[in-house]
């Protein structure tokens, strides 16, 4: 499949990533086990990828994942 990127697709990535870093850093789901939680952000890539396209999907993880990593302790990049 030969697919191309849209102006569409870059919409979807800005919006994308703004939404996975709302997610990631205010809305987790809290357990009863210290310091864990189930983040709802991770989900969201999924729908976005199958939605549009997995690259849009990754595009959007990274920069949402950056940004939230930025604005809390410190850089840690998880991966």
């Amino acid at each position: 499949m030969n697919k191309k990127f849209t102006v569409k697709h870059i919409v979807a990535i800005g919006i994308g990533a703004a939404v996975f870093f709302i997610l990631k850093r205010f809305v987790t789901i809290p357990t009863g086990v210290p310091n864990t939680d189930i983040a709802t952000a991770y989900p969201f890539l999924a729908l976005l990828g199958v939605v549009y396209w997995p690259v849009v999907a990754v595009f959007a993880g990274f920069i949402g994942h950056a940004l939230g990593d930025l604005t809390t302790y410190g850089a840690w990049w998880a991966w």
